[in-house]
């Protein structure tokens, strides 16, 4: 999936695109909040905790999931994920075992069943009673800040800071505009750099930055990756040092083949330098595509953890 140039161009022609798209992004906020009203949540016996956003695509939601799990795990709580599993085969309600590969949980579900027990299912409610039944303490869910059917003991809201001038869907990325979203929220979530509007200021907020992690030192090298914002990926390896002789940005999710890699393999040998790519286009490469290439970590960090897990247990009498 690839976001369409109209949702953030100020043209004349992405505006006019906008503008005929207008009235499909009334209707569809209406069917949203119609959804909200009509639900009755599912309880599922455990507290969850919703990490989620206001718009399609990714503004850091499981790297925040992967850090509260640790924070969690600190405080002496054990966390389970689930995940609807964007882009995998399986429906579920399906524990992700090492077997499994992002093309039947997707590959966010690859990255959370590596740091705590993780279950993948697109009936967010079915996914929950079973964690619930498999003996979860407490559940963590990626994504489903707009899904109804679960009820949620804690919500974050992540936000990017510039949703104020974005449209919604499908004239724009967003679901909902981030007032109306706050709302159903307990915290915010922003990056440092954000700014925050002055109608969001009456629900805590927690301040993230992010560091990438690598097993090399910075040298010249070759860059690839299937996210949401790909330039955010190269200009973190640039920032450490990295001097990038070559970058390639796939779709977000984007399914790779081995022809997919071929002419930058052979630039990279060509060159004598290393391939690198995210931990979560790794998870997406075949076994013979893996071999050579360097991984990236990424780690999330907040700025008041003791806040953080002190507002969910507040949230979750736990």
């Amino acid at each position: 999936m690839t976001e369409p140039r109209f949702w953030r161009s100020q043209s004349l022609a992405a505006r006019a695109a906008r503008g005929a798209l207008f009235p499909a992004a009334i209707l569809y906020g209406a069917g949203q909040s119609l959804r909200r009203r009509m639900a009755i949540p599912v309880d599922p016996g455990v507290p969850v905790i919703c990490v989620g956003n206001a718009s399609v695509g990714g503004t850091g939601k499981t790297p925040f999931c992967l850090l509260l799990q640790k924070l969690l795990s600190g405080a002496g709580l054990a966390a389970t994920f689930l995940t609807r599993g964007y882009r995998g085969s399986v429906q579920g309600p399906l524990k992700v075992e090492a077997g499994h590969h992002a093309r039947e949980v997707g590959d966010e579900a690859m990255l959370l069943a590596a740091a705590a027990p993780t279950w993948v299912a697109k009936n967010r409610a079915a996914g929950a009673v079973a964690a619930a039944t498999s003996g979860a303490q407490v559940i963590i869910m990626d994504d489903g800040f707009q899904n109804p059917t679960v009820r949620k003991a804690v919500s974050f809201l992540l936000l990017s800071g510039d949703e104020k001038a974005l449209g919604l869907f499908p004239a724009g990325p967003l679901r909902e505009r981030a007032n109306i979203a706050s709302r159903r929220a307990d915290a915010i979530v922003m990056p440092a750099a954000a700014d925050l509007g002055a109608e969001l200021r009456a629900i805590p907020v927690f301040r993230t930055w992010s560091e990438i992690l690598l097993p090399i030192d910075p040298r010249p090298a070759i860059a690839f990756c299937g996210i949401a914002q790909p330039e955010r990926f190269f200009s973190a390896l640039e920032r450490k040092g990295f001097v990038l002789k070559a970058m390639a940005a796939f779709p977000d999710h984007h399914a790779y083949r081995p022809s997919d890699l071929h002419a930058l393999r052979a630039r990279a040998a060509k060159e004598k330098v290393p391939l690198i790519t995210t931990a979560k286009d790794f998870v997406r490469l075949s076994d013979s595509d893996r071999a050579g290439v360097v991984v990236a970590g990424h780690e999330t960090k907040v700025d008041d953890p003791a806040a953080l897990v002190r507002l969910v247990r507040e949230r979750t009498g736990l």
